[in-house]
């Protein structure tokens, strides 16, 4: 109880900081004013916690781990970076891959959007693409879109069990599997299927930046574990900004997988370093840190979270750095 009680204070205060900032960054309409003190109140929040040193966001012990996950290219890393950026724009613009300089440094035209399919009750967001000129097939998936679609994921910090073949006592966050499980059977699986029977041997690319990072992993960790699909070595898993989604059990099945799979953090953000530590959660996968000096850093792959990488910069986080990835800003459709 005092752990959720420490969990739903440092979210509140951080999502009451977020909401005008994600705001901020899409084409809404006027948010209601948010009260003065609330405000305050967020800012003080991640103000006490770097003003006292407490890093309440990471304290893992270094584990080390087996990890058979393979790095990508720095280049498709940028490029894949353009279509969990480009999913946030208006849907007229996505569904014509028409976002601007997003869509035309995704390849433009060589993109063809085969479905973008919005879930209401979850207010998620999937899309499917196909580059022919690439042999890539891409699903992407939209971050957090408004606040209640955050402060409800944010809060959820309950971890349930998730079945996966070979895993031991694997556990994800519910709000994420929720958000995943919206897309999975009427997005991802008809088209992957539909797109894989017209382009034999096409390379699959997972991406989101965000909450749509968190759904990345999971519909990434469905695919895998499925019959179907799992054998398929082509798939690979480009994470943004991505919060934690799951416990040791699942950060070591998905390390035990062999796949092309990168986390990217940009500088100090700080979407990267919750859900906490403290409550069981833990990073799958090889991080590739943005360093403050705008350096590049593949981080150590054999330990769950290198304390030398991006953990090292806690609790000095911010929400700034959560707005722009690799130099490039999530603002702008244009």
């Amino acid at each position: 109880m005092v752990l959720f009680r420490k969990n739903f204070y440092i979210f509140l205060g951080m999502g009451l900081l977020l909401v005008p900032l994600i705001h901020s960054q899409l084409l809404l309409p006027p948010l209601p004013t948010l009260p003065t003190i609330a405000q305050i109140f967020a800012i003080l929040t991640l103000n006490l916690l770097q003003f006292l040193n407490l890093n309440v966001f990471d304290n893992l012990t270094p584990i080390s781990t087996t990890n058979f996950m393979t790095l990508p290219t720095v280049g498709d890393t940028v490029r894949t970076l353009y279509y969990s950026f480009g999913i946030y724009c208006p849907l007229a613009q996505v569904q014509t891959w028409t976002c601007g300089q997003k869509c035309v440094d995704s390849g433009g035209t060589d993109n063809t959007v085969i479905q973008v399919y919005e879930d209401t009750v979850q207010q998620t967001r999937g899309l499917t693409i196909v580059n022919n000129p690439r042999s890539e097939i891409i699903i992407a998936f939209r971050g957090s879109y408004q606040a209640q679609n955050f402060l409800e994921d944010a809060v959820s910090v309950v971890l349930v069990p998730l079945a996966l073949t070979g895993g031991t006592n694997v556990q994800v966050s519910q709000g994420f599997l929720l958000a995943a499980q919206s897309q999975y059977e009427t997005m991802v699986l008809p088209n992957l299927r539909n797109q894989l029977a017209a382009h034999p041997g096409y390379n699959v690319v997972i991406t989101g930046h965000s909450l749509g990072a968190a759904m990345a992993e999971l519909t990434f960790a469905m695919l895998k574990n499925s019959t179907e699909f799992g054998s398929n070595s082509t798939l690979s898993l480009f994470k943004y900004g991505s919060p934690r989604v799951g416990n040791i059990g699942f950060a070591s099945w998905m390390n035990s997988q062999n796949s092309s799979v990168i986390r990217v953090v940009n500088k100090a953000d700080i979407f990267s370093h919750i859900f906490l530590n403290s409550e069981g959660y833990v990073h799958s996968g090889n991080e590739y840190w943005r360093a403050p000096n705008n350096s590049d850093i593949f981080c150590n792959p054999n330990l769950y979270e290198d304390p030398a990488c991006s953990n090292s910069l806690g609790p000095s986080y911010n929400t700034n750095d959560h707005l722009t990835y690799l130099g490039i800003p999530k603002a702008g459709c244009a």
